[in-house]
């Protein structure tokens, strides 16, 4: 009983240890990443909106299903103050629910050219990639912008797009943005993952020099995409966003921010789409920057000081600086939302932080699962880059190569 004593004792001691550093480490970086991004968002905002510098640009939309608010969403986009743009919609079902929604955009907006593009394309296991790829045959434009259908724009979202292309080193750039409009405790949960981690993280990470593609709102340059092989090239990855952005570094083009931020509005029925989607999100990150998702354990402090005050007793101390860390996160992302998307969070949403902690706490647990996943009746593991490995592939993954699985839906 003494030899149990002890472990349980240096196990105490080292979650106090672990608990009080990661505590301290996730205050400062809360308020550090307030400051950083704030920066940021500031020189992004800077870059003007060139008015002289108009290429044409192919606006794709992947549609699948009704999104909440799905009009003003396409709508957003046919609103542009720009020259020269066609929205395509893509879609893989004929009889696709949102068909009616986009008839009426298209009735509303007759001056804006689009089309609709059934896909019949299947280049591999992402059906985003293969909905988009149906378009691609008809796409004549300088600048292709794909951009999800859950996002809502300014009118010079294109324009600030396009602006960054006026440098011819640039391959791609993607856009900033935050979740807006939750309606329900699921979708304000979701919201607090983006605009209280995942944003200020990013923006951050941007302002130190760091590059990345983010998939909510990608332009790339016609020539460059079709350099790193179009469609083709990312048609078996689940990140698709992840590997743009690291071919066209390769292919030796810039990855750049644009100046547009967006908004993404969530349409999650189930508290089971948030934790899936969750899940779904740290396996990818994982995959995709293993040191780095391995590094984010320091930003856990509020679970591990919450969960060293249940497990070894309350400490007051331990209490005020996990208080500290959620009123820090409220506040930088009340800072970064004024600042970017000229709104505020709502109370019901900030509130919801402390859970929204410790969900992130426990999915990042989840992200270091490697089991295999069953997807339309196939079993796939996760490899490098987040590319989609049939189980029956002959190929072993490359060397070094970490597997995970995620549940797609």
């Amino acid at each position: 009983m003494s030899a149990v004593h002890h472990l349980l004792r240096m196990a105490g001691a080292s979650l106090d240890a672990v608990a009080w550093v990661a505590g301290f480490f996730s205050l400062a970086f809360a308020v550090f990443s307030t400051f950083a991004g704030l920066s940021f968002l500031r020189k992004l905002r800077r870059k003007p909106a060139a008015r002289d510098f108009a290429p044409s640009v192919a606006v794709l939309k992947p549609i699948r299903g009704l999104d909440r608010n799905l009009y003003e969403n396409l709508a957003s986009f046919f609103r542009q103050d720009y020259p020269g743009f066609r929205v395509y919609f893509t879609l893989e079902d004929p009889a696709d629910l949102a068909l009616p929604v986009i008839a009426r955009v298209r009735r509303d907006f007759p001056d804006v050219p689009s089309e609709v593009v059934i896909s019949k394309k299947s280049l591999g296991c992402n059906p985003k990639i293969n909905s988009l790829a149906g378009a691609e045959e008809l796409l004549q434009a300088d600048i292709i912008l794909m951009a999800d259908s859950d996002v809502r724009v300014k009118p010079d979202f294109i324009r600030r797009c396009a602006a960054a292309f006026e440098d011819p080193g640039v391959g791609l750039a993607s856009c900033f943005y935050r979740i807006a409009g939750p309606s329900n405790p699921w979708e304000r949960l979701e919201a607090l993952s983006v605009n209280a981690q995942f944003l200020p993280q990013s923006l951050t990470a941007a302002g130190f020099g760091m590059t990345f593609a983010m998939g909510a709102a990608i332009a790339v340059r016609a020539e460059a995409f079709q350099k790193i092989g179009g469609f083709r090239a990312l048609a078996n990855h689940l990140a698709e966003d992840f590997l743009m952005g690291r071919l066209m570094e390769d292919a030796g083009y810039q990855v750049a921010f644009s100046g547009a931020l967006i908004e993404s509005v969530p349409h999650l029925s189930r508290f089971s789409d948030y934790l899936r989607h969750q899940e779904r999100w740290a396996r990818t990150i994982r995959v995709c920057q293993p040191w780095g998702y391995l590094g984010t354990f320091s930003l856990q402090g509020f679970s591990l000081l919450t969960l060293k005050i249940v497990l070894l007793g309350a400490s007051l101390p331990a209490a005020a600086l996990a208080g500290a860390i959620v009123l820090a996160k409220a506040a930088g992302m009340a800072v970064l939302s004024r600042e970017g998307f000229g709104a505020l969070p709502s109370l019901k949403t900030a509130l919801l932080l402390p859970v929204a902690e410790w969900l992130g706490f426990l999915a990042w647990f989840q992200g270091w699962k490697s089991t295999p996943v069953v997807w339309r009746g196939r079993s796939y593991r996760i490899g490098a880059h987040g590319r989609l490995i049939s189980s029956d592939e002959k190929e072993a993954a490359a060397p070094g190569t970490l597997a995970a699985a995620v549940k797609l839906s």
